[in-house]
């Protein structure tokens, strides 16, 4: 059902430009996606920006590897992240029981509440972004970018692994803040930074909750919200990536 519903959206994702002004069409889901995810509006930015300075030829260069770049950036930041979390786990509770409330609320608001929308920024930008552009390269298309097909494979093996961190990092920032907050905890049997991550990784591939369960429902849409992103990415773009690749090769040696 989910599939079904990801197809119908995006393979009709063109139909929903209902707006028109000086004989341009605006695309409200464009619009909606910009204020869900900053991070989408950024790169819609820097692709407007680049399509003003250059000719075809160039713009579509310049938009590929400005897309190489900051999914690059985009991933060495979730993994900094995770990285020096895993390292400094042990003694995070530790020092959150000792913080006190004024240092507590400074913390949710410059650190947890900003990194937190970024975070599920990136998640929607990555379901949106991979999703629309795998349905264009199944209706054949044409890219506005240079990016080959091998290409676009490794950016999305990229995201799927950033995915995974993003979606831990969001169940651990949220634990945490429940916890300092003496709140009920949002899952069964996750504490730490490694149970975070291999509970995202469970999701994203669909294996399944184990011993780890959401039992909040912030954390329940979270974990739908994941399942749909590893669907998006492995069923959809992988496959279309991938056989699209397959028929070029084939057309070329014919």
């Amino acid at each position: 059902m989910i599939s079904i519903i990801g197809m119908v959206t995006f393979c009709n994702i063109d139909n929903i430009d209902v707006i028109k002004t000086d004989n341009k069409k605006i695309n409200i889901l464009h619009i909606i996606i910009c204020f869900l995810s900053p991070t989408f509006y950024f790169a819609r930015q820097q692709s407007q920006s680049i399509e003003n300075k250059y000719s075809k030829k160039v713009k579509e260069y310049k938009k590929a590897t400005a897309k190489k770049s900051y999914n690059l950036i985009y991933f060495l930041i979730s993994f900094t992240v995770i990285i020096l979390l895993l390292f400094s786990d042990s003694q995070l509770f530790n020092v959150y029981i000792t913080i006190t409330h004024s240092q507590l609320d400074l913390l949710c608001k410059y650190l947890f509440i900003p990194f937190t929308i970024y975070l599920f920024s990136r998640s929607i930008e990555i379901f949106y972004a991979f999703g629309k552009d795998a349905f264009d390269r199944l209706n054949k298309s044409r890219p506005n970018t240079a990016l080959k097909f091998h290409e676009r494979i490794k950016l999305a093996l990229r995201s799927y692994i950033e995915l995974i961190i993003n979606y831990a990092l969001l169940y651990y920032f949220i634990t945490v803040v429940f916890f300092i907050y003496e709140l009920k905890l949002p899952f069964i049997n996750l504490i730490h930074v490694f149970d975070s991550l291999y509970y995202s990784s469970l999701i994203v591939t669909t294996i399944g909750f184990d011993v780890i369960k959401p039992i909040h429902e912030i954390t329940k849409f979270l974990t739908f919200f994941e399942v749909l992103n590893g669907m998006i990415l492995v069923v959809v773009s992988f496959t279309i990536y991938v056989s699209r690749s397959i028929e070029d090769k084939e057309s070329k040696e014919n």
